[in-house]
């Protein structure tokens, strides 16, 4: 009940919510999250990824991806544009260096930009 309360006064404010989709997809609960913002119909901007760890150790400074960019680039847009949309936004946050170079360890599927809730 206490995370639904936040989705409404989120959605009062026009507020919305971020949720970060690991490689293994989402868990329970956030499919849970997810029916309750549409319920409400918050908007969701959903990062996903083809690394197993995000942080830039491990990888090569050229496959490095700084995603607080392109999701600080997508709230921006979609504030400038009035809250117009409010379908879910795909937004990728992963490596398209390594998915170009290592398709087989890397690569993934590239998702629309937006989606209706399920």
């Amino acid at each position: 009940l206490a995370f639904r309360f936040h989705q409404d006064e989120s959605k009062d404010t026009n507020g919305f919510m971020i949720q970060v989709e690991e490689q293994e997809g989402l868990g329970d609960g956030q499919k849970i999250e997810t029916e309750m913002a549409k319920e409400v119909d918050l908007k969701v901007f959903r990062t996903y990824t083809n690394l197993p760890d995000l942080s830039a150790t491990g990888y090569p400074e050229q496959c490095r991806f700084n995603g607080i960019d392109v999701i600080s680039t997508a709230v921006q847009e979609w504030y400038a544009s009035g809250c117009a949309n409010m379908d879910m936004e795909n937004i990728f946050v992963g490596s398209q260096t390594l998915a170009d170079n290592v398709p087989n360890r890397y690569g993934y599927h590239v998702r629309p930009r937006h989606e209706k809730l399920h």
